[in-house]
Order: C-alpha cells, then structure tokens, then sequence
C-alpha cells in the first residue's frame, strides 16, 4: 500500500528469527518426515523491524505476486511509525497469533485495477493426490479517523500454484482460485476461514486475493473517507486433512465450493448460531436474518441496531426473521453493518449476553 503512515512510537529494534529448536533424541528415522507447514505462516520472523507502510519484503517466505507497484504491508509490535502494531494508518488491530501479522488493499473502489495480492510459501511441495485443510485468520479492524478503508468485497479467493505468475501493476491475476467466497467479507474481528482440497499438483505457493475476471462486489461499510477493502491476515496453516472432514468440501477440480466457509460464516455458542450477512433480494435465499436456536436453548431477547445505536428490529421466537426494512416495512435499510445483542439460556440454564454485526448485502 503506497501511503505515508501517522507517526507512532519507536519499537525496540531488536532481530525478530526464532532460534530452531534442537532435539535431544532421534527416536526413528520417521521422525525425519516433518508435517507440512506455511513458511512463517504467523509473520513472527521479519528481517528487520518494519518502519513504514509498503514492507511486505520484510517478511521471509512471502511476496506480492511479484508487482511492480502493489505493496501490501508488514506490521509488527515491535515496528515504529507506518509499520507499528496496534495502531496502524489503517486501522487499530492486534495480532490474532504472536506478535506480527500482514495487511493488503484487496481493491479500490469498484471499477478500479487497484488489486493488490499475499503470496505464501510451503516448506515442502504438496502431495498430490493428499488431502489438505488450510486455514487463515482475517479482519478489517477498528477504523481510525484517518482511514481511508471501510469497504467489503466479495470475491475473495485463495489460488495454489507454482509461484510463476506475476501481477502486471494492480490488475487482477489471471488464476483459477480453489477457494472462493462468494459473500462480501467485512468483520473488525478476527474470523477463521478454513477449508479442505484435494492437491492436485505439487504445490509449492499460495495467493491470496481477488483472481480470476470477476472482480467480486465492492460494498461500503464503514468509515468517513473509503476508498479501499483492506484486510489484515495472520496465523497461515496447513495439514493433512482429518479422514472424518466432510468430504463434500474437497476441490479436487480446483472449482468453487463455499461450503467449506458455511461453518466460519456467523458467530456461534452451545445449541445456537447467528449469521454474520444476509441478502434480502427476493430470490429466495438468505432473505431473513434471524438466530437458529436448538429446541433446549431459549432466546431471552435479541435486538438489532443501526449505527447510531437506535433499536430498528427484534425477533420474538416464531418469527421470520428481518428482512432488511424499516419503518413498518415503509422503508429499505442501508446496505451496511449492524449491531445485534442477545440474552440466551443454554442446555444447561446458564445465561448469556452476546453481541456481534451483521452485513446487509444488496
């Protein structure tokens, strides 16, 4: 990301590589056989303290797809000015694991090739054939006054590859994405996204990013001067899959397959779960917003905010859900993030309030 960041305090420039650890006892030569991993999948290794936006290059393992012009960002806690944590040009944001994370412009505002891309390596190429379950964690953070994010977009995909393509300025990379999310993505927490594949080559990289000719719906969602969906990612992991996964999330054809995001799309506690979007189109699906309770869980109240903090919805048990107006049903609500709060008794007849957002898509 090409931008001046606001000056914060210096961090102690100290050397940020781990020392290896050493084993006391080679128990037998399978032990030789290490599980697959993602090449300083946490950023916690950093060549040296990042001190400004744009220092992707900081960071061993990864790349920007080899642009010219696209800079994603290295932070770290122990960075200084543009490249400190938690206060970033962008948005206030810990590290969801360690002490280092990345941020990247998946894109402007619609219409625009301003594409930028995170590539990670393997420590050892993919077998093919092996299935695998790769995760990651991302958010958007909390917005500062400065900010010039606050768009979601959807689109966003993760392709495995060789690591021979190269993104020509900021326009969209021609690649086929094994995964892909079909729902505008915008969450100030962190969220997991997870999902199972079939190697069907023997990969050695991954992208991150918009790819592909479909440039994913660009939304506004927060902020008072967005110009760009930025996100933060950290905690990259991969490993052979569990035999008891579902096997209806496999790629094996490297097509698109959003069940294996279904689990990560909301928020969830014992015996109910709240989705984090919905799409009140009249096309017959994901046209409500409401909880999904088991019959031994009780909603005690469940009520839903606008921006300012006014209470625009509240679902009474029976109910179909909200879809998507206000005022009687006079008026249709904003495309935008909401704010819900809920009461819940569990099983167990231990109560709970809780809180998260919910995406309105049009």
């Amino acid at each position: 990301m090409n931008q001046i960041g606001l000056v914060g305090l210096f961090g102690k420039h100290r050397t940020f590589l781990r020392p290896f650890a050493a084993s006391a006892v080679l128990l037998s030569t399978a032990l030789l056989t290490q599980a697959q991993s993602v090449v300083n999948g946490s950023f916690e290794q950093m060549d040296a303290p990042p001190n400004n936006s744009g220092q992707w290059s900081l960071a061993p393992g990864w790349s920007n797809a080899g642009s010219a012009v696209a800079d994603p960002d290295a932070y770290h806690l122990d960075g200084s000015a543009g490249g400190d944590l938690p206060e970033t040009p962008v948005a206030i944001v810990q590290p969801y694991h360690g002490r280092g994370l990345m941020g990247f412009q998946a894109t402007g505002p619609a219409g625009t090739n301003s594409s930028e891309y995170l590539r990670g390596t393997f420590d050892q190429p993919l077998t093919p054939g092996q299935r695998y379950e790769f995760s990651f964690h991302i958010t958007n953070g909390d917005l500062t006054a400065f900010s010039t994010a606050g768009f979601g977009v959807s689109g966003l995909g993760v392709a495995f590859s060789h690591g021979n393509e190269v993104q020509v300025g900021q326009m969209a990379l021609a690649m086929n994405p094994t995964f892909r999310m079909t729902s505008v993505l915008y969450d100030n927490a962190w969220r997991e996204i997870k999902f199972v594949f079939t190697a069907t080559q023997g990969w050695t990289h991954f992208t991150l990013g918009l790819l592909g000719p479909d440039p994913g719906e660009v939304s506004y969602i927060e902020g008072n001067n967005a110009q760009m969906a930025y996100y933060f990612v950290d905690h990259f992991q991969i490993s052979e899959a569990p035999e008891d996964i579902n096997p209806a999330a496999d790629q094996d054809k490297g097509e698109e397959n959003d069940e294996a995001v279904a689990p990560n799309d909301g928020i969830n506690g014992p015996g109910w779960f709240v989705p984090n979007a919905f799409t009140p189109n009249s096309d017959g699906e994901n046209d409500a917003f409401l909880p999904v309770v088991e019959t031994d869980v009780s909603v005690r109240r469940f009520e839903l905010y606008n921006r300012w903090g006014q209470v625009i919805w509240q679902w009474e048990p029976g109910d179909a859900g909200w879809d998507g107006t206000i005022a009687g049903g006079a008026v249709r609500a904003e495309t935008g993030v909401y704010i819900w709060k809920m009461q819940v008794k569990d099983a167990s007849g231990k109560r709970t309030e809780e809180t998260g957002q919910v995406a309105l898509i049009r």
